[in-house]
């Protein structure tokens, strides 16, 4: 599996990384990592990734801007990646948006576990699959 993980929190990045080589249900997942937007959206129209974690605070975007750019050049590049938001604004407001834009999972810096991680990449990846089946059928 391959994710491209975009934070600029080098501490947050290494917490993420860990707790999912930890997992015994993701097995051989690479990453790629940006720190800024615009070179997640350059690696995003250059490699199709399984998944997209994101935090929404970036040096160069933030907020419900930061999903819409990705969301935006996912669609430009026909891609279906599913995108989770991993982030320290506890703001349910943002949270609803986010999910009516299209995202997958929402989830906050300040309580997350491992185990969160490891089910919200699970179910991103599984709930692409189904949609693709679905797509297939019409």
């Amino acid at each position: 599996m391959d994710v491209l993980l975009v934070d600029d929190s080098e501490e947050d990045r290494t917490f993420i990384k860990k707790s999912i080589s930890r997992s015994d249900n993701l097995n051989h997942i690479t990453f790629d990592e940006s720190t800024k937007m615009e070179e997640a959206l350059i690696k995003i129209k250059n490699k199709k990734y399984d998944s997209i974690i994101l935090d929404l605070c970036l040096p160069d975007s933030n907020g419900i801007e930061t999903i819409k750019n990705v969301l935006d050049t996912l669609k430009a590049n026909n891609k279906n990646t599913p995108v989770i938001i991993l982030t320290g604004q506890d703001d349910a407001k943002i949270g609803k948006i986010a999910f009516n834009l299209g995202i997958k999972d929402f989830l906050f810096k300040n309580d997350i576990q491992p185990k969160e991680i490891e089910r919200s990449l699970t179910f991103a990846n599984y709930s692409k699959r189904m949609d693709k089946k679905k797509i297939s059928k019409k």
